[in-house]
């Protein structure tokens, strides 16, 4: 019997971002801070066993790429926003899946926040 090769998740929790998000002329005018939680979908056995930074996917530098591109990005959507987060996260061909769950605070006056999860799979 053959075992399945099972992957682990490394997480990026609540990154708050300010960028240009919204379809709105009011949103458009300054920057609002978005929510960004990333899960990363890899295989950490390797790292696990070596304990060296080389051997598995640097959250830092994950972190540091996201928020440059979201805090120069100009979205009219967080469908947009989300693709485009999910789409630098797999350009590191180690993860394998990327669950991205985006909040927008104060995007509506009587709710805390509104938000979209996405997950997309490398290709």
């Amino acid at each position: 019997m053959k075992i399945k090769k099972s992957l682990d998740t490394l997480f990026i929790n609540e990154l708050t971002v300010p960028c240009v998000i919204g379809a709105f002329d009011d949103e458009r005018t300054e920057k609002q801070n978005v929510v960004i939680t990333i899960a990363l979908s890899i295989d950490t056995k390797n790292a696990g066993q070596t304990d060296r930074l080389e051997d598995t996917v640097s959250y830092s530098t994950i972190a540091k790429n996201v928020y440059q591109i979201v805090s120069n990005s100009q979205f009219y959507l967080l469908e947009k926003l989300a693709q485009k987060v999910a789409d630098t996260c797999l350009a590191d061909k180690r993860i394998k899946q990327v669950k991205i769950y985006i909040e927008k605070p104060k995007a509506i006056k009587i709710a805390k926040s509104t938000a979209i999860e996405i997950i997309r799979n490398a290709e």
